[in-house]
């Protein structure tokens, strides 16, 4: 990829590689794990925030 493709794209593939990673844990633990406590919850949320962060810099 990096030789046909932009840093915006290489940027923009990437941060949708991490998203699609954080949202197969959350299916796995929270689906088919069954393990919903309000801990996990929140883990995931400040998981997202901080991605969601990190990824803007």
């Amino acid at each position: 990829m990096p030789w046909w493709a932009s840093t915006e794209t290489i940027r923009s593939v990437l941060v949708l590689c991490c998203y699609i990673a954080v949202a197969q844990m959350w299916n796995l633990l929270a689906g088919y794990a069954g393990l919903v406590s309000v801990g996990q919850h929140a883990f995931m949320g400040a998981a997202g925030y901080a991605l969601s962060v990190l990824a803007q810099t």
